[in-house]
């Protein structure tokens, strides 16, 4: 064991281990993973506990649990609050619901899991449906912080020489409005978030967003939901409407599929992506991406970016993990439907409800 970390490059040492891995080092680890026996596994214990963590800290989410897989042991040493605690942290895009909400600190791992085997029953409930579960979470203080927002906005305006700008009220142009809300699923918490983009460029993102979390209660059907902005967690009913209620879902969810598929292509997870495309043709021979009405879909024009490798629980997770964004903007003739890949800046618009 130790000459394989010798030729990957790594000292085998516990405090140069971490800082002289590189992203050809993990890979080459994980490759070598793939192919150790349960004997050569056995050895990683005689390494002593901070190089074992050094290593470790190195692999997947899935790599972990194979080690995991080969005695008491490692599954103990695998299972490490700290090494799981990143990989719940990358499930959330690096921004956890608040602790109130989620209790990852005890078992981060088991967490993860959770949120992930959560993800795949809304994907099941959504196939019966033809729906999909993204429901509206509550802004408490919304109101009071959209008034104060637009005050601040209206003097700035005012003090720049905006004809149309009056104390309180400020002017936004044609469209009537410059919020927009934005919904992420992310197993069983939802973030949304409302951002005025008339106010972001005068006093920044983090004063024109207001951010909320909200947790389905299993069994309950009631959704807890949380306001950092506006204090401590209290219980509301569940949400009357889904934001995407309404959309033309067949035509969506294929565009959604197929996305999925490719991404997880480009991040290597081959048998994955192969997974996913024969579901994707079993779902067209079952008729699930049919129009529910006359079809009037168009893809974004944005110049679509690479998308970065993806971790397997964001994989499986696919549309309740945060790879997918819904929206929902009303306008005087109808209401139009969008869902965005929230990481290669493509997305899907229905039209059908205009």
């Amino acid at each position: 064991m130790r000459s394989l970390l010798q030729r990957r490059g790594l000292r085998t040492d516990a405090s140069a281990a971490a800082p002289a891995a590189h992203e050809s080092h993990t890979r080459s680890l994980e490759a070598d993973f793939e192919q150790l026996s349960v004997d050569d596994a056995r050895r990683l214990l005689d390494l002593g506990n901070d190089l074992l963590h050094c290593i470790l800290a190195l692999l997947d989410e899935q790599h972990l649990l194979r080690v995991g897989m080969t005695c008491r042991q490692l599954r103990r040493a695998a299972a490490a609050p700290s090494l799981w605690h990143e990989a719940l942290l990358a499930f959330f895009d690096g921004d956890l619901p608040p602790a109130e909400l989620l209790q990852e600190q005890a078992d981060p791992m088991r967490t993860l899991r959770e949120q992930v085997l959560s993800a795949r029953h809304l994907l099941s409930v959504e196939r019966e449906q033809r729906g999909f579960q993204i429901p509206q979470p509550h802004f408490a203080g919304m109101r009071e912080w959209a008034k104060a927002l637009d005050c601040r906005v209206a003097e700035a305006q005012m003090q720049e020489g905006f004809p149309h700008a009056r104390p309180g009220r400020p002017y936004y142009g044609c469209s009537g409005g410059a919020y927009s809300t934005t919904v992420l699923c992310y197993g069983r918490y939802v973030k949304g978030v409302v951002r005025n983009g008339g106010a972001v460029g005068r006093f920044g993102e983090a004063a024109s967003t207001l951010t909320a979390w909200a947790v389905q209660s299993e069994g309950q059907g009631g959704e807890k939901s949380n306001n950092p902005r506006a204090g401590g967690a209290s219980d509301f009913p569940p949400p009357r409407r889904g934001i995407m209620e309404g959309c033309d879902y067949g035509p969506l969810a294929r565009w959604r599929d197929r996305k999925l598929a490719d991404l997880a292509a480009a991040s290597g997870a081959a048998v994955l992506a192969k997974q996913l495309s024969e579901q994707a043709a079993t779902n067209t021979a079952k008729g699930l991406y049919r129009s529910s009405s006359h079809e009037d879909t168009s893809e974004g024009k944005d110049k679509a970016v690479p998308p970065p490798p993806l971790r397997l629980p964001k994989l499986l997770a696919g549309q309740y993990g945060g790879l997918f964004v819904g929206h929902t903007c009303g306008t005087s003739i109808g209401t139009i439907y969008a869902v965005d890949c929230a990481v290669d800046n493509t997305c899907i618009n229905d039209y059908s409800a205009m």
